[in-house]
C-alpha cells in the first residue's frame, strides 16, 4: 500500500511510480509543515473548530481555508518568487559580495516586491533557527547533488548565511 506522499506523487505523475527518495522528501515536508509546535495557523484552527464539536469535514475545511492567505499558505510561493528574482538579477551566484548587495537592495525596498522583506528567513516563532529547516536542508542537499543543481543549493545557503548579516549592517 502507498502512503500519502507516494499516492500524491503517483497521481501528479499520472501513474508513474516515484522513487523512494522522492517519497521520503515529500513525506518529510508534509509532516514538518503540517504541525510545527502547535502554533501553526491550520493546527490552531483545528483546535478552535473542534472545540465547537464540529465534524471532521468542517474542521479540515476550516484548517485548509486558514492557509489560503498570503501570510501563511502562500509564504513558500513568496520565497520561491524572491529566489527566482535573485537568480535573475545576480550574475555570479557564488560571489558573496554581489549576493549581499542585491539582498541589501531588497531590504531597502529598491527591488523585487518593494516590501523590504527577505522571505524564508527569520520565522517569528523561532529565535535562532527553524528546526524544520535543518531536516529539510539535509534532504535538499542530497537532491541538489542528484539533479545537478549544487550551484543553486549553494546560492540558497549563501542567502541563508548572509541574510541576517545584511539586516544588521
Amino acid at each position: 500500500a502507498m502512503n500519502t506522499a507516494e499516492s500524491l506523487l503517483y497521481l501528479l505523475r499520472q501513474g508513474q511510480r516515484p522513487t523512494e527518495f522522492e517519497v521520503d522528501i515529500l513525506d518529510l515536508a508534509l509532516l514538518l509543515h503540517a504541525e510545527h509546535g502547535g502554533g501553526n495557523n491550520s493546527s490552531f484552527t483545528t483546535y478552535v473548530v473542534t472545540s465547537a464539536e464540529s465534524d471532521i469535514y468542517g474542521t479540515i475545511t476550516a484548517a485548509i481555508g486558514s492557509l489560503k492567505g498570503p501570510l501563511h499558505g502562500a509564504a513558500n510561493k513568496k520565497v520561491m518568487s524572491m529566489m527566482d528574482d535573485i537568480k535573475s538579477n545576480v550574475s555570479n551566484w557564488s560571489n558573496r559580495d554581489e549576493v549581499c548587495k542585491y539582498l541589501e537592495r531588497i531590504i531597502k525596498k529598491e527591488v523585487f516586491d518593494q516590501s523590504g522583506k527577505l522571505y524564508g528567513l527569520g520565522h517569528a516563532v523561532y529565535t535562532k533557527s527553524d528546526p524544520r529547516a535543518t531536516l529539510l536542508k539535509e534532504k535538499a542537499e542530497l537532491l541538489a547533488d542528484q539533479v545537478g543543481r549544487r550551484d543553486e543549493f549553494n546560492l540558497y545557503c549563501l542567502i541563508e548565511e548572509e541574510g541576517p548579516n545584511v539586516f544588521n549592517r
